[in-house]
């Protein structure tokens, strides 16, 4: 075997092996980029979702704090309904009364 030959068969392999590695670190980085961008779009997608839900949320809010005045509303006009109907109660019962001793 002459040197050339012997330099051709170390040389070719090696050469290939070299190739093979920078393709897979070119490809390693391509990769790493693209995890990056899924990151990214990720990381956005839960600042948006965030956003979204704290709109939610104030809204609840505001239909709860809309909810709690209309129930102090009925509250109060159910308080005076019940008031007026006792005072009915008792006309009727004066009524009757009056009815008894006539």
């Amino acid at each position: 075997m002459t040197e050339t030959q012997l330099y051709m068969a170390i040389g070719f392999p090696t050469m290939a092996i070299l190739v093979g590695i920078l393709v897979n670190v070119s490809t390693m980085a391509v990769l790493a980029g693209r995890v990056t961008s899924l990151e990214n779009r990720l990381t956005n997608l839960d600042s948006r979702m965030e956003t979204r839900l704290s709109q939610h949320e104030q809204r609840f809010e505001k239909q709860l704090e809309r909810m709690d005045g209309w129930s102090a509303a009925l509250e109060a006009k159910f308080d005076l309904l019940v008031g007026k109907v006792i005072d009915m109660d008792n006309r009727l019962g004066r009524v009757e009364e009056r009815l008894k001793t006539h």
